[in-house]
């Protein structure tokens, strides 16, 4: 599935970017090992996208060769440092909210995600190690559509709205990230998806 969507609010201006990712390609595979990649990547001017996916976060050249890589375990469990996010981290956190967002409600039924029914709409998911996300436990709330429309990950809340059909796939175009049910700390929106069958990245 091809996404453009963008990013902004608090959590991004506090350390990252934030109008480093707007109106941003990202590509997320349908089918077979999840993954993100992001292209054109605004990063260092040697990398032209950015990919995360196996447990790793990578920035690539034009031909295909590696310029910066590392562990998306430590990229994204607040180790990577306290000061002005580097591309990496930028790259981790847009790709795991991307992935999150658009990516998690279609994988419900992949191979090695875990689901407890917890009645009323209540699914609390386990996900497999390093698929591309910040936690592996999620508890997601679903409408009588089987729509997601609440996300529950650790501190934080994201409500999804204004859900729109692309090919087969559901795909809610906004999302709105709160610390509890307070302040938006984050909001993002899909400017435009679609779906290629047998396009890879």
């Amino acid at each position: 599935m091809m996404v453009i969507f963008s990013l902004g609010g608090a959590m991004l201006a506090r350390r990252l970017r934030s109008r480093s990712v707007r109106c941003r390609t990202g590509f997320l595979p349908l089918g077979g090992e999840p993954s993100v990649t992001i292209s054109p990547w605004p990063g260092t001017e040697e990398a032209t996208r950015g990919v995360v996916g196996g447990g790793q976060a990578r920035m690539l050249a034009a031909d295909g060769s590696e310029v910066a890589s590392q562990p998306l375990a430590g990229l994204v469990s607040g180790r990577a440092g306290a000061g002005r996010a580097d591309d990496l981290e930028l790259l981790a956190f847009t790709a795991t909210t991307l992935w999150t967002w658009v990516g998690l409600p279609l994988a419900l039924r992949s191979p090695g995600v875990e689901t407890v029914d917890r009645g009323g709409g209540l699914v609390d998911v386990r996900l497999p190690e390093a698929w591309p996300a910040t936690s592996r436990s999620h508890r997601l709330r679903l409408d009588g559509q089987g729509r997601v429309v609440r996300h529950e990950q650790g501190r934080f809340t994201h409500h999804l709205s204004h859900h729109c059909e692309f090919g087969d796939h559901t795909v809610a175009t906004r999302r709105r990230t709160t610390l509890g049910d307070r302040v938006t700390l984050l909001w993002a929106d899909v400017v435009a998806a679609a779906v290629h069958p047998g396009v890879t990245t």
